[in-house]
C-alpha cells in the first residue's frame, strides 16, 4: 500500500527577524556550546544552562539576578569541594596546634600568643611562625660534632713541632691532657649526643673529649626572661634566648665588658640599672654572627636579616642616649665596637670605643668610689678592666682571686651532652689572666712611646721578659698548659717568655690543638686574630723555605693551609675573617698554592665571593702586622688591599671591554697576586 508523502522543503529565511549574512548556511549543524566547568549558584538552583562568564553569566544578566560562584575559575564543583575540605582540615589542625601551644609552652610565650590572637592575627599565621621558628632552632643546634677533627692537606703534626729534643725549647702543649686524649680518639667519629665519647679509665673529663660547641649554657634565668620587651625588633623569645646563649658561650668569655649576673638579674626584673634596650640590642647584633641557622649571617648589610635590624635598633637608641652618661651605654658602645671589627668596619667602630672611654671617665668607672654599693663596684670593675683590655688607662679596681670571690666575676656554667653535672669554664680566672697580661703590654707601649727612638730599651725589654715569665708561671692550675681545653683557655696561650722560634711553635701547636678538639666553625673572634698572625708568619717562612729548597717547606705550607681554613670557616660568621682570607690568598706566590687553598678550604665562590662585600669594608686593620711578609705597614692594612682589589678589577674589566671577549681572557679569579 503506497502513501503519498509531502515533500519537506527547506526553511525560508525570515529577513524581517535577522540578517541573512548572520544565518548559518543551509544544511549545517549549529555549533555546540562550549562546556562549562562549573555553573553559578543561581543557574544550579534553576537548572539552567549557565554560560559561566564572570563576574556575571549571561542568563543572570538577562534575568537580573545575583550571580555568585562557589568555585574558582579553573575548578569544578568536585575540585572545589575537595579544596574546601582540605582548608577545613588544615584549619582544624591549626586550632589543635594552638591548643597544644597553650598546653606546652612557657607561660610568657602562651600569653604572647594570646595577645596576638586578641590583636586579630590569623591563627594559622601564628602557628606557622612558631613552627618555623622551632625548625630554625633545630637547625641551629651546633655545627657537626666529631670526637676529633682531622687536619687538611697533611694529616699529621709537622716534625719540627714534635721534636722536643732541645729541653730549652720544649713544647709543653705536646704533653698536655688535651693533646693526649685527642690523639687516642679516632678521627671522623661522631660524638653520640646521648652519651658522648668515653675513654676507658676516663674520669669524665668531657672538656678534653668533646668539642666546646656541643655544650649548652646552664642559665635558669634565661628560660623565664621575656626578651621581647627589651627590643623593638620582631622576633620570638625562643630565637632571642638562643642568641643570648650564643653570646655568653662564644663571645663573652673572651670579650667581657659587663657583669653577666647583674645584667640578667635586672633583665629579669625589668630594671635598667645594669640592663638597657640599647645594651640588649647590641648583644643580640653581636650574637647574630654565631646563629648557624642563617647561612648569610656574615652579610651584615642585608636589611632583611635580624642582625642588621638589631644593629640598626642599637644605633637608633645610641643616638637618643648618647648625651646621657650611663654604664650600660658605655658597655653597649664597647660591644658595638667589637661587632664593627667582626664586620670589617673598624673605621666606624673606633669612635664608639672613644665614646665609651669618655663616658666611663665621666662616670668615674676607673676610680674607686667608696660611696657606691657592692653591685656598682663589681659592675664598674668589670667594665673598666674590660675597656682597659682594649685601650685606655689602668683601672684602680682590684681584681680578687676568682677562687676566693667567684661571684665578683660571675661564673659561666655549661652542660655537655652526657654528664648531668654543671661544668665551669673558669671565666673568672680567664678574665683576670687576660687583664694581667694587658697590664704588661700596656707597660711595653708606655716604654716605646716615652722613648724618642720609638724602640724599647734593652734594660726595659729584660724587665718585660721577666714580667711575662712571672705571669705565665703564675697562671692558675686550670690555665696551665697541661690542663687547658676550652677555646678561651687556649687563646691566652702560648708562652711569650722564650725565643721567637719556640713562641711561634707553641702558637702553631695551640691552633692545631684547637682544631683537633673544637674545629673552626664555631664563632670565635679571638681565633681570627691568632689565625691571622700565624698565617702570615707561616707564609713568610714558607717563601724562605721554598727559595732555599728546604725539606720542611711542604710541612710549613700545611700550617698555612690550616690557617686559611680557619679564616674561611670563620668567614661564614663574620666578613672580617673572609676578607683576610682573600688578602692571604691573593698574596700567594703561584697558582698551585691557590689551587690547594681552594680545595682544602672548600671555597665555593671565586670572584663573586669577594665582590659581594668589597664595597662594605671600611677597615684600617693591620693584617698579620707582627709577621707579615710586607715591610711597609700601610701596605698590609686591610683597607689598602680593598682599594687595590677594586682598582685591579676595574682595570681588568676595562681591558676586557677594549680587547673584546674573543681576544681577552676574563679577570683572573683564581689568582690576583697582591703586590
Amino acid at each position: 500500500m503506497s502513501h503519498s508523502l509531502r515533500p519537506l522543503l527547506p526553511a525560508t529565511n525570515n529577513s524581517g527577524s535577522r540578517d541573512t549574512a548572520d544565518s548559518p548556511p543551509a544544511g549545517s549543524r549549529p555549533a555546540k556550546r562550549a562546556p562549562t566547568k562549573a555553573a553559578c549558584e543561581a543557574c544550579r538552583r534553576r537548572k539552567s544552562k549557565c554560560s559561566a562568564e564572570r563576574p556575571r553569566c549571561t542568563i543572570c544578566v538577562e534575568r537580573n539576578t545575583i550571580c555568585e560562584y562557589s568555585t574558582l575559575p579553573a575548578e569544578t564543583h568536585l575540585t572545589a569541594q575537595k579544596r574546601r575540605f582540605n582548608d577545613l582540615q588544615s584549619k582544624c589542625e591549626s586550632y589543635e596546634s594552638l591548643v597544644d601551644l597553650f598546653r606546652t609552652r612557657q607561660e610568657d610565650e602562651a600569653l604572647g600568643v594570646f595577645q596576638r590572637i586578641r590583636a586579630g592575627v590569623d591563627v594559622e599565621a601564628i602557628v606557622r611562625n612558631i613552627q618555623d621558628g622551632d625548625l630554625l632552632l633545630q637547625l641551629s643546634l651546633r655545627p657537626e660534632c666529631r670526637s676529633r677533627y682531622e687536619f687538611p692537606y697533611k694529616r699529621r703534626l709537622p716534625a719540627y713541632l714534635i721534636d722536643n729534643s732541645n729541653s730549652s725549647l720544649r713544647n709543653p702543649y705536646l704533653e698536655s691532657t688535651l693533646y693526649v686524649k685527642t690523639s687516642v680518639l679516632p678521627s671522623h667519629a661522631e660524638v653520640p649526643m646521648e652519651v658522648g665519647p668515653q675513654i676507658e679509665g676516663d674520669d669524665g673529663h668531657w672538656v678534653y673529649t668533646t668539642p666546646y660547641h656541643a655544650a649548652e649554657l646552664l642559665e635558669p634565668r634565661l628560660s623565664s626572661i621575656d626578651v621581647t620587651r627589651w627590643t623593638a625588633v620582631p622576633a620570638s623569645n625562643s630565637v632571642l634566648r638562643t642568641l643570648l646563649e650564643i653570646y655568653f658561650i662564644f663571645e663573652y668569655p673572651s670579650n667581657t665588658y659587663f657583669h653577666k649576673d647583674l645584667f640578667l638579674d635586672d633583665m629579669a626584673d625589668g630594671n635598667q640599672r645594669f640592663c638597657s634596650p640599647l645594651l640588649v640590642n647590641a648583644i643580640l647584633a653581636a650574637a647574630w654572627h654565631g646563629y648557624y641557622a642563617n647561612k648569610t649571617r656574615a652579610d651584615f648589610w642585608r636589611p632583611e636579616s635580624l642582625g642588621y635590624r638589631f644593629s640598626a635598633e642599637a644605633h637608633r637608641l645610641l643616638h637618643r642616649e648618647r648625651d646621657m652618661a650611663k654604664i650600660t651605654t658605655a658597655q653597649a658602645m664597647t660591644v658595638m665596637k667589637l661587632t664593627h671589627n667582626s664586620n670589617g668596619t673598624d673605621d666606624l667602630g673606633w669612635p664608639l670605643l672613644h665614646g665609651a672611654i669618655e663616658m666611663a671617665q665621666e662616670l668615674d668607672l676607673f676610680s674607686l668610689s667608696r660611696e657606691s654599693d657592692a653591685a656598682w663596684q663589681r659592675a664598674a670593675a668589670i667594665t673598666s678592666w674590660g675597656i682597659f683590655n682594649l685601650q685606655t688607662r689602668h683601672p684602680a679596681h682590684h681584681l680578687p682571686d676568682p677562687d676566693a670571690a667567684p661571684a665578683f666575676y660571675g661564673e659561666i656554667l655549661v652542660k655537655y651532652p652526657a654528664p648531668a653535672t654543671a661544668i665551669s669554664i673558669s671565666h673568672g680566672h680567664v678574665f683576670r689572666a687576660i687583664s694581667e697580661y694587658r697590664v704588661i703590654l700596656n707597660t711595653v707601649c708606655l716604654e716605646i712611646h716615652s722613648n724618642e727612638a720609638k724602640r724599647i730599651p734593652l734594660e726595659a725589654a729584660f724587665r718585660v721578659r721577666l714580667s711575662l715569665r712571672d705571669w705565665y708561671e703564675g697562671l692558675p692550675g686550670c690555665l696551665e698548659p697541661d690542663n687547658i681545653a676550652l677555646p678561651s683557655h687556649l687563646m691566652i696561650h702560648p708562652t711569650p717568655t722564650q725565643v721567637i722560634a719556640q713562641a711561634k711553635g707553641c702558637l702553631e701547636t695551640i691552633v692545631r690543638l684547637y682544631y683537633l678538639r673544637h674545629g673552626f666553625e664555631s664563632y670565635d673572634p679571638a681565633l681570627i686574630l691568632y689565625a691571622d698572625l700565624l698565617a702570615w708568619s707561616s707564609l713568610r717562612d714558607y717563601l724562605q723555605m721554598k727559595a732555599n729548597g728546604s725539606a720542611h717547606a711542604d710541612a710549613m705550607f700545611s700550617t698555612l693551609v690550616l690557617c686559611a681554613k680557619a679564616l674561611w670557616d670563620q668567614g661564614k660568621n663574620c666578613i672580617m675573617s673572609e676578607a683576610i682570607f682573600w688578602f692571604l690568598r691573593s698574596s700567594l706566590p703561584g697558582k698551585e698554592e691557590v689551587r690547594l687553598f681552594r680545595e682544602v678550604a672548600e671555597v665555593d665562590e671565586e670572584i663573586n665571593g669577594i665582590s659581594r662585600f668589597i664595597s662594605e669594608i671600611r677597615s684600617s686593620w693591620p693584617v698579620g702586622i707582627f709577621s707579615n711578609v710586607k715591610s711597609n705597614v700601610e701596605a698590609v692594612r686591610l683597607g689598602r688591599f680593598v682599594s687595590w682589589y677594586e682598582k685591579t678589577i676595574e682595570e681588568q674589566s676595562q681591558q676586557l671591554s677594549t680587547q673584546g671577549s674573543d681576544q681577552a681572557d676574563s679577570p683572573d679569579a683564581d689568582w690576583l697576586p697582591y703586590p
